[in-house]
């Protein structure tokens, strides 16, 4: 009778481990990959971002993507999936196929699955001499993905492309997903900067470059949205995005900086405003804003020569506005909210832009509850800006870890430029 028992008990386990297998090995996972788009005149270089939300981690993804040889030369790709101790780091990428129009990407975790939800990677671009304006597709013709289990992900995609303006624009167009800063209404988050220790100022994120067309200190307007008049004067045209709904307390900032030119749209008539921007992006955006240069040439050894945002951040690692980590910056990578403070606390001082106020530390660790979240070398910079105004937190939480949004940056720009004299 024991022995019998003992069997049944057995045979039990044995179809209860196998009806779990087989459930694991079943699992459905659902993956959406969207590759974005990007704007830039002839001989510029823009980034390209391609999104991924997918419903379970992922050990695996295998990328072909197409574009358009006649207008595009790839240079370029960056990963820039990290999820704390595990990356899906580069195995074999950025391979251009014998028709050099097709490139292959392969990406790999380490130890474990990875959370696959935002930016995947930025595949980088330059339009050609004699590209003819207008959008050139970039495609993913094939794709794979599957987790440590071995279960294949259901893959959609949705296409991206390159618009060629025709004539050259500094700062090129991006886009990725993250959470929105609310200014001070709304339920979003905050820019912020670094991401580091305040000793090494990890100003390192990795994001790709967002169509930012930073202005200059006059107030005139630097980027294309001009008309003229009867008299035939130049007059600025307010610009209209249709993807503003539900961002009322970005709106009035975001349209009033893209009619002076300092920020534009990622296309004619959108702005993305949920959007991550990379560090780099924003380095430029807030160095020509603030009219700041010189500082030497010496830059960190993650930033290659001959880039539209180069000189920006080479002027401000001299300056010590930008101070990285291990003599990284990390140009891709999105910018935090905390990062994005110690940025714009350190160029205001160089400029003695910043004003002076007195505040009560207290009365802003009572007001966010995360205000233990902040990195210690951001800290000073975050409750300085708070207290002048130019950084907000939302639903009881200043969000020091998110990533800032083209939403947030707008209205931090906003109000940054509203301490500049001439602006």
């Amino acid at each position: 009778m024991k022995k019998l028992l003992a069997m049944f008990i057995s045979v039990i386990m044995v179809l209860s481990y196998t009806a779990v297998a087989v459930f694991a090995e079943g699992e459905k996972i659902e993956t959406k990959l969207t590759v974005g788009s990007a704007e830039g005149g002839v001989g510029d270089t823009v980034s390209v971002p391609v999104e991924i939300e997918s419903t379970a981690g992922l050990m695996a993804i295998v990328l072909k993507v197409s574009y358009d040889e006649s207008a595009l030369t790839y240079n370029a790709y960056k990963s820039s999936l990290d999820k704390g101790t595990v990356k899906l780091t580069l195995v074999t990428g950025g391979l251009v196929t014998a028709d050099n129009s097709m490139i292959g990407i392969t990406l790999s975790a380490s130890d474990k699955d990875v959370d696959c939800n935002g930016t995947l990677i930025y595949l980088r671009f330059t339009a050609k001499n004699g590209a003819k304006a207008g959008n050139h597709a970039i495609k993913i013709i094939q794709a794979s993905a599957e987790n440590f289990a071995g279960n294949i992900a259901d893959i959609t995609t949705v296409d991206g492309y390159v618009k060629v303006t025709g004539e050259s624009t500094e700062v090129p167009a991006g886009n990725g997903n993250s959470t929105v800063d609310p200014g001070n209404t709304g339920n979003t988050q905050q820019p912020d900067e670094n991401g580091g220790n305040e000793n090494s100022d990890d100003e390192t994120g990795g994001s790709d470059v967002v169509p930012v067309t930073p202005g200059n200190n006059t107030g005139n307007n630097t980027g294309s949205n001009q008309g003229n008049d009867d008299n035939g004067s130049s007059q600025a045209v307010v610009p209209s995005f249709s993807d503003l709904g539900g961002y009322d307390w970005a709106q009035s900032q975001i349209l009033e900086l893209a009619k002076n030119g300092v920020i534009k749209g990622t296309s004619d008539n959108t702005f993305s405003p949920e959007h991550n921007i990379t560090r780099a992006d924003f380095i430029v955006l807030t160095m020509r804003l603030l009219s700041i240069s010189g500082g030497g040439s010496d830059n960190f050894e993650d930033v290659p020569a001959n880039e539209y945002y180069t000189d920006a951040i080479a002027s401000a690692k001299g300056l010590g506005i930008a101070k990285g980590a291990n003599n990284k910056f990390n140009p891709f990578d999105s910018i935090t909210r905390e990062d994005l403070a110690v940025l714009v606390y350190r160029a205001l001082n160089d400029q003695a832009l910043l004003p002076v106020i007195k505040y009560n530390k207290g009365a802003f660790n009572s007001q966010y509850s995360d205000s233990a979240e902040i990195s210690d070398y951001a800290l000073t910079a975050m409750q300085e800006l708070w207290a002048a105004g130019i950084i907000t937190g939302s639903d009881g939480g200043i969000n020091p870890k998110a990533n800032a949004t083209r939403a947030e940056t707008a209205v931090i720009i906003y109000r940054i430029s509203k301490l500049i004299p001439t602006l």
